[in-house]
This record gives structure tokens, C-alpha cells and sequence, in this order.
């Protein structure tokens, strides 16, 4: 194909690709829940565009639906809102998805009893919203409802919701407190990360499934306690795990201490289980380890003794990617994958030992860090491989140019032999000169000799009168 065809088509697509992604954004963030009309946002004045007729009241848009009433939209500028119950006698019923997105001197809002749910990013970027009481008839939160809500300080969540959806607090910064119901059965991933001043939380008796990263990167969370009637989770030393303690959920990223030392039931480190717990330097893995997931220990940054049990047989992507004070790894001969990127980053991890049990390698495993300035993926220098010859350790070592154990131990041989013969040269030549010098002090000896026996035969011959 012609090249000027070829960036044609490639423009096209890209062009294309860009068009569609608010769309695409539109149906997948957030969620769980379908999005059905297209939904655009207006720079100037936050509110929706949908097929349906839009009506104001007051600083709020709105739309009706069967008889009842959806906020969509409200003015930016607003500090302060009081929500009605009913507008022109029909009742409020839901804050839709992006009702008060952007609002960011926006303080308070009052929203009536009839509300039963708050839509997706609903709040989201609210900077100065410091109260809202969520109704009890509320039976839906949706994702990201109150995204980076940094002055929210306390909420509670009311009896009936069951679902906490995909970074609904996310970056709630100066949140300390929040309650959660009982009702509550499901926690989406990144629910609460960020959430900086939360120093515990309670997970309730009827949580069945608490996502990936739901407490992540909360700089001062200390405690995930769990109701002792939850019959999936459990609470060990602040920390949560499955039920019957063979799986790490969560360790406790605001946590200070520097080594921390696994039970021995834990059996599997669940996917971003330590994520960025960045003061953790040593790690004593459980005795019976078998899976270590996605991403268990990406960003811890100071951890520098790793340790893997016999008993290890995968280690999953990412699982240990921008560690970067690792110097060494030892990979035990029970594993038998080691996905992609899983000590990417590692800048300080130069030793690698695989054993011919690796049956796959993923891309990017070792040796390799990203270059933002390049934006490309680049090698370490100086990493070194030890595997065996013809083991897939030894063929991604191969195919990925980085540096095999063997070959620097032959190169550090021939050095050593190298340096032997110049020692051993440099003694032969010290040997030559110390002889030569010695027969050269035996030549004078013997001539000094002469002439004193010289002398003495003069004396003895020629006596004093």
C-alpha cells in the first residue's frame, strides 16, 4: 500500500477513534449501570442535552419522566441549593448523572425525602461542598457520585442502598468520617481511594464483594474493621482478608510500620492488596503462598527484601511493578508464570535468578522502565539473567538483549585469568632483575676479594724495615 494511502487511513482512524470516545466514555465509565441517550455537557452553563424536553426551575434544570422528576443540570455558580419535593406538583425523585458536575463554589445542598437516587459523577468536582444529607429513601449511588468532593467531611450512607459504585469518594480528601449501612453489599474498586483523612472504616455484616483498590492510597487509614456477623470477611490486625484468612483483600495503606509479617494461612495476595503502601521496607510472605495477583505490591517504593516461598506458583501483572528499591530476585522453583510488567519499573532490581520451572514469561516481565520523556519503553542498564540454558528465562534474557549471568561470569573469568598473567609476567620479570642484580653484587664481592688478598701478598712480600 502507498505510504501517503497508509497515513491517510491511519489519520482517519484516529480522527474517527477521537470522535467516538466521549460516546464510549459516556456507556462504560462508572459502571455498572447501561446509559441509554448520549449526553453532552455545556462549558457554559452545566447541564444536559438529551431527547427529552428540558424544563428550569429556578437554578436547576429538569426533565419529567412518567410523572416524576429528574435534576439534570444546575447553574455553576450556585453556593447554595434547596431541592423541592415536588416541582408543579410532581415529585423529585432523582439528581441525574452530571446534575452538578463542575459545581465548584457550589457549599450545600438540601435534597428532599422523595429522592431515590443519585446519579453517576452527580457531584463530581464540587470542590467546596462540605454538607449533604443523603435521604433515606435513597436506594442508588451511583459511580463517582461525589469524586473529588474535597471539603466533604462526614456522610452517611442510608439503610437501603446496597451498592457503592466505581470511585464514588474518590479523592474525598477531608473526609473523616462516613457510616454505612447495613443494606450495603457490594464496594466498588476505588471507592474510597484517596480519602487522605479517614483513619477507619467498618465494613458491614452483609458486604459480599469489595472491588480492587477500594481503600487504596488513604494516607492515614490505620484500621478496616469488619462486623463480626459478615460471613466473607474478616479483620486481622487492622487489615482485611477473607473470611477464613487465606486471602489478603487489603492491607491497611496508612499503616507506618516498616516490615510486616504474612499468616501462614494466606494462600493468594489479592490483585492491589498493597497498593503504594510505600512504608513497608520488608515483607515475610506466608509459608503456604501459592498466587501472588495483579498488581499486589505495585508502589511499594521502599520495599527492598522480598523473600518467595517454595510454594509460589504465579506471579501475576504488575505484581511488583515500580519497586524501586528491589536490588535482587530470586524466583523459587515452584512458580511457573511471571505475567507482563511484573517488576517493570524496578530500577534497582539488576540480579534476576529464573529457573527452568517458568514455563511463560509475559512482556516487559523485567528490565524495563517507562521513559516519559521519550514516551517509550526503555532497558535498564545492566540487568543480568540467571537461568539455564534453553529455559524461557534464559530466551526472554535472549530476545530482550539483557545481559545472561554466564556471560558475565565467563567475561569476569577471562578478566581474572588476564589479570593472573600479568601478575605472573610481572613476577618473572621481578625474578630476572632480582638475580641479575644479586650476580652483579657476587662479581664485585669477588673482585673487593681479590684485591684484598692482593694487598695482603704485597705486605707479606715487601715486610716493613
Amino acid at each position: 500500500m502507498n505510504k501517503n494511502i497508509k497515513r491517510i487511513v491511519l489519520s482517519s482512524l484516529t480522527i474517527t477513534i477521537i470522535l467516538l470516545l466521549p460516546m464510549v466514555a459516556g456507556i462504560v465509565a462508572y459502571g455498572e449501570d447501561a446509559v441509554g441517550d448520549s449526553v453532552i455537557i455545556d462549558s457554559d452553563f452545566n447541564r444536559t442535552e438529551t431527547e427529552e424536553q428540558e424544563y428550569s426551575y429556578n437554578e436547576l434544570i429538569y426533565t419529567i419522566e412518567n410523572g416524576e422528576i429528574t435534576i439534570i443540570g444546575c447553574n455553576p455558580e450556585s453556593v447554595e441549593v434547596v431541592i423541592p419535593n415536588k416541582i408543579d406538583g410532581k415529585p423529585v425523585t432523582r439528581i441525574g448523572d452530571t446534575a452538578f458536575y463542575r459545581c465548584s463554589v457550589l457549599a450545600k445542598v438540601e435534597l428532599p425525602d422523595t429522592i431515590v437516587e443519585i446519579g453517576q459523577q452527580a457531584f463530581e468536582d464540587c470542590f467546596e461542598l462540605k454538607e449533604i444529607s443523603i435521604p433515606k429513601a435513597v436506594k442508588v449511588l451511583g459511580g463517582a457520585a461525589f469524586y473529588r468532593c474535597s471539603s466533604l467531611e462526614k456522610i452517611e450512607i442510608p439503610e437501603g442502598v446496597e451498592r457503592i459504585g466505581k470511585e464514588t469518594f474518590w479523592a474525598c480528601s477531608s473526609l473523616r468520617e462516613i457510616i454505612l449501612p447495613e443494606s450495603l453489599t457490594f464496594i466498588g474498586q476505588n471507592a474510597f481511594t484517596l480519602c487522605n483523612s479517614l483513619k477507619e472504616i467498618k465494613i458491614m455484616k452483609n458486604v459480599a464483594v469489595i472491588a480492587p483498590m477500594a481503600f487504596s492510597n488513604c494516607e492515614k487509614l490505620e484500621k478496616i474493621l469488619v462486623d463480626k456477623q459478615n460471613e466473607n470477611f474478616i479483620s486481622v490486625e487492622g487489615n482485611l482478608f477473607s473470611k477464613d484468612v487465606t486471602e489478603i483483600v487489603a492491607y491497611a495503606s496508612g499503616k507506618l510500620d516498616t516490615e510486616y509479617l504474612m499468616p501462614d494461612t494466606v494462600t493468594r495476595v489479592g490483585d492491589y492488596a498493597f497498593f503504594n503502601c510505600t512504608s513497608l521496607e520488608k515483607i515475610t510472605m506466608s509459608n503456604s503462598l501459592q498466587e501472588i495477583s495483579n498488581g499486589s505490591f505495585l508502589g511499594c517504593t521502599r520495599l527492598a527484601k522480598l523473600n518467595l516461598p517454595n510454594t509460589l506458583k504465579s506471579i501475576g501483572e504488575g505484581a511488583f511493578s515500580d519497586c524501586i528499591s528491589l536490588t535482587s530476585v530470586e524466583i523459587p522453583n515452584s512458580v511457573t508464570e511471571i505475567s507482563s510488567y511484573a517488576f517493570y519499573g524496578c530500577l534497582e532490581l539488576k540480579k534476576i535468578k529464573i529457573p527452568s520451572s517458568v514455563t511463560e514469561i509475559g512482556d516487559y516481565a523485567f528490565g524495563y522502565t517507562y521513559n516519559e520523556y521519550a514516551q517509550l519503553q526503555e532497558l535498564i542498564s545492566d540487568v543480568v539473567i540467571d537461568a539455564p540454558v534453553g529455559s524461557i528465562g534464559n530466551i526472554y534474557a535472549v530476545n530482550n538483549k539483557l545481559k545472561l549471568a554466564r556471560d558475565v561470569e565467563s567475561n569476569k573469568l577471562v578478566y581474572i585469568i588476564a589479570v593472573l598473567v600479568v601478575i605472573a609476567i610481572m613476577a618473572v620479570v621481578v625474578i630476572v632483575i632480582y638475580i641479575k642484580k644479586k650476580s652483579e653484587r657476587e662479581l664485585l664481592g669477588d673482585i673487593e676479594n681479590n684485591l684484598i688478598l692482593e694487598e695482603e701478598d704485597y705486605d707479606d712480600y715487601y715486610p716493613e724495615e
